[in-house]
């Protein structure tokens, strides 16, 4: 669910989303990384393509990666509306 702390028993599962959040924060010498959660969301809704660079290096020497770039795209989108 989008914004809610995930938990696995009683532990919080940090999501990628917040843990980009509060790598924003940090750069910027704050502690309160919620109000980094848009833009963290867009920075990671920003690599949703995956360059032919990266796809090169996952599948060297392949001219094809099959579906690398749509599992690639579906697993930035699950991580932006997590």
């Amino acid at each position: 669910m989008a914004g809610q702390p995930a938990y696995i028993g009683l532990r919080h599962v940090m999501t990628m989303t917040e843990k980009v959040a509060r790598a924003i924060a940090l750069s910027q010498k704050l502690s309160d990384w919620k109000d980094f959660l848009d833009s963290a969301r867009a920075a990671v809704l920003a690599l949703s393509a995956p360059p032919v660079d990266m796809l090169d290096m996952a599948l060297p020497d392949c001219a094809y990666w099959g579906y690398l770039p749509d599992h690639w795209s579906a697993m930035i989108a699950y991580v932006a509306n997590e």
